[in-house]
C-alpha cells in the first residue's frame, strides 16, 4: 500500500493532523501502515468531526460526497467550545488504503453562513379511483409529486397518467384487485410527470369499493432512484456477461454458497459448466484441489485426454476473491495452450533435424544417445553406435555438382533408415558423415552385422542416378560401455571407422578387440 503525493504533501504541513474513517458509515478506523510514520498527528475522529453540528455537519457531509466522486474535497468547519476553526482536506484513499483520510489544520477563516436546508423532495402521493378506474380525488401530495392538479386529472382514467408501455400490466393488476374486495395489489410502473418526465412508482392499490368510501385508494411511492440504480446494475451485469462470453479464455466463478457461473469457453474446454468438469479430466487434480482447500493462488499447466487418444493442454489459474475481508468465492480461468505446445514441439523437432536429409542432426543424435546411455545404465541393457563416412564424396560434388551431391546424401539417409528397425535411428552430423544408433543390441556381432549390411547396400544406390557416381562407406562400430559418455562412444566409433579406411580391411573382418 502507498499514499498519494497529494495526501503526503498535506500531511507534511506544519500543524496538520489527520484521522481515518470508513466509507460505509464514516466510522473511525485505525491508520493503515503507510500512515504510521505520522502517528503522533493522529486524532480520534470523535474529538473533531464528532462535535460538528448544524451547517458544519452539512459542509462535512457535502465534502465527503464530493470526495467520493472526485477523490478530493475541502471544507472549513468549527468544533469545540470556544470554537476552533479547521480547514479540512478529504482524500478518497479507498483504492490503496481502504479508507478516507481527513487532514485538518487550524485556520482563522470563519465558517461560512449556514445555507437554508435544501427542500426535501416529496416521494409519496395518493389519489382515489372509482369502479371504472376514473380518478375521483387527489391529495395535494399528488400535485407535489407529479405536477398535476385536480382540475387536470379528476374524471380522467388513471391509465392516462401511466406510461403506455405499462398499460397492460396496469389493467391486469386492476382486474386482480377487483376480484379481491378489501384486498391489496402492489406493482411497480412508470408514471408521467406534468413536465413530460417519467417517474418510477411503487403503486399500492387497496380495494374499498364495498365500504362507505366506495373507491380504490392508490398510494404512490417514488422509487425512481432505486430503479435507475437497479437498471444501471443490470446494464453493467449484462455488459460484463457479454465481455465474459466474448473471451477466448474459459471463466468459472464459484460462489462461497456453491453457486457457479461459467462462460461458453469454459464449457467448450471442459465439456461442462462446473468445477467438477475440470477436476474430472485434468492430470493435476490433486494440485488444484490443494489450492482450493488452502484458498491459494494457482498458476499451472494441465492436460486433458481426448476421446480419440490425443491430448489437449491448458493453463489454469485460480484466484481467491477477497474484498474487505469478505469471501467472494474463487475465480478460475482456463486458456487452451495446445496450439502453442504443438508449435513448441515442432520447433524443438526442427532444431534436432538435418534440413537436407530430414534425419537427425548432431544435437538430435546426441540427445538420443545420452538418453539411451542413461537407460542402459539403469536397466543393464546395451546398445551400439555406428559411424559412417562416405568414400570419395568430394569427387561427386567436384565432378557432378552439389545438387547431385545433395541427392546422394538424401539417398544414403533414406536407404540406411530403411535397413534399420523402427526403434533405431540415423543422423547426419555434418558433410558426408552419418551416425546410426542401435538400441537393445546385446552382442557386438549383431552390431557388426548391421554395419556389414549397410556397407553392402550403399554401392547399389549408384544405379538410381544418371551420372556414374560411386557410393560406398566405411562403418565404425562402438558398443556401449559402463559409464560411457556421448563423446567417448563417438570417439571409439570414429576411431574404428578410420582404422578400417586406413588398413583397407575387408567388410567381413571383425575388429581384433571389441569396440
Amino acid at each position: 500500500m502507498s499514499i498519494s503525493p497529494l495526501l503526503e504533501k498535506a500531511l507534511s504541513h506544519r500543524g496538520a493532523f489527520f484521522c481515518c474513517f470508513s466509507d460505509a458509515n464514516a466510522t473511525a478506523v485505525a491508520p493503515p501502515a503507510p500512515l504510521r510514520e505520522w502517528a503522533d498527528r493522529h486524532l480520534d475522529i470523535g474529538e473533531t468531526l464528532g462535535q460538528l453540528s448544524g451547517s458544519n455537519a452539512g459542509d462535512a457531509v457535502a465534502a465527503l460526497a464530493a470526495a467520493k466522486r472526485t477523490g478530493h474535497a475541502t471544507c472549513v468547519v468549527s468544533a469545540g467550545e470556544p470554537a476552533t476553526h479547521w480547514a479540512v482536506e478529504l482524500f478518497n484513499e479507498l483504492a490503496e488504503l481502504r479508507c478516507f483520510v481527513a487532514v485538518l489544520t487550524q485556520t482563522d477563516a470563519p465558517v461560512r453562513s449556514p445555507k437554508k436546508p435544501e427542500q426535501v423532495r416529496n416521494r409519496h402521493a395518493a389519489f382515489r379511483r372509482g369502479l371504472a378506474g376514473e380518478i375521483v380525488s387527489i391529495d395535494p401530495s399528488c400535485t407535489s409529486l407529479l405536477g398535476w392538479n385536480q382540475h387536470d386529472v379528476i374524471g380522467k382514467h388513471s391509465l392516462e397518467l401511466v406510461h403506455p408501455d405499462d398499460h397492460v400490466q396496469g389493467m391486469d393488476a386492476w382486474a386482480e384487485l377487483l376480484a379481491q374486495p378489501g384486498g391489496q395489489v402492489r406493482i411497480r410502473q412508470r408514471y408521467l410527470h406534468q413536465d413530460g418526465s417519467v417517474l418510477w412508482m411503487e403503486v399500492t392499490n387497496t380495494n374499498r369499493l364495498e365500504t362507505a368510501e366506495q373507491c380504490v385508494v392508490t398510494e404512490l411511492l417514488d422509487v425512481s432512484d432505486e430503479m435507475h440504480t437497479q437498471f444501471e446494475l443490470q446494464r453493467r451485469e449484462a455488459l460484463l456477461a457479454r465481455l465474459t462470453e466474448a473471451l477466448p479464455s474459459g471463466v468459472l466463478h464459484v460462489h462461497p454458497r456453491g453457486e457457479m457461473f461459467s462462460n461458453a469457453s469454459w464449457q467448450r474446454l471442459t465439456g461442462g459448466t462446473t468445477l467438477a468438469s475440470l477436476l474430472e479430466s485434468i492430470n493435476e487434480r490433486e494440485a488444484v484441489e490443494d489450492a482450493i482447500a488452502s484458498k491459494a493462488d494457482l498458476d499451472l499447466e494441465v492436460s486433458f485426454p481426448e476421446p480419440i487418444g490425443s491430448c489437449r493442454f491448458a493453463r489454469v489459474r485460480l484466484r481467491p476473491l477477497l474484498e474487505g475481508g469478505e469471501d467472494l468465492g474463487m475465480l478460475f480461468t482456463l486458456d487452451d495452450t495446445t496450439a502453442v505446445r504443438l508449435q513448441h514441439r515442432d520447433l524443438a523437432a526442427l532444431v534436432e533435424r538435418d534440413p537436407l536429409t530430414g534425419s537427425l542432426n548432431r544435437l538430435g543424435i546426441q540427445r538420443r544417445v545420452e538418453s539411451l546411455l542413461a537407460e542402459a545404465s539403469a536397466q543393464e541393457t546395451r546398445g551400439a553406435v555406428l559411424f559412417l563416412d562416405l568414400d570419395n564424396f568430394k569427387a561427386v560434388n567436384d565432378s557432378f555438382g552439389h545438387a547431385l551431391g545433395d541427392a546422394v546424401l538424401r539417398a544414403v539417409s533414406e536407404r540406411v533408415d530403411h535397413l534399420l528397425r523402427p526403434h533405431d535411428c540415423i543422423g547426419r552430423i555434418g558433410g558426408d558423415e552419418f551416425v546410426v544408433l542401435l538400441s537393445e543390441v546385446q552382442r557386438p556381432d549383431d552390431a557388426y552385422a548391421v554395419a556389414a549390411r549397410i556397407e553392402r547396400e550403399l554401392p547399389r544406390l549408384a544405379a538410381h542416378f544418371d551420372e556414374p557416381v560411386s557410393i560406398s562407406a566405411a562403418v565404425g562400430v562402438a558398443m556401449f560401455a559402463p559409464n560411457d559418455s556421448f563423446d567417448e562412444i563417438m570417439h571409439r566409433a570414429d576411431r574404428w571407422m578410420y582404422a578400417r579406411k586406413a588398413n583397407a580391411l575387408r567388410r567381413d573382418v571383425t575388429p581384433s578387440s571389441p569396440a
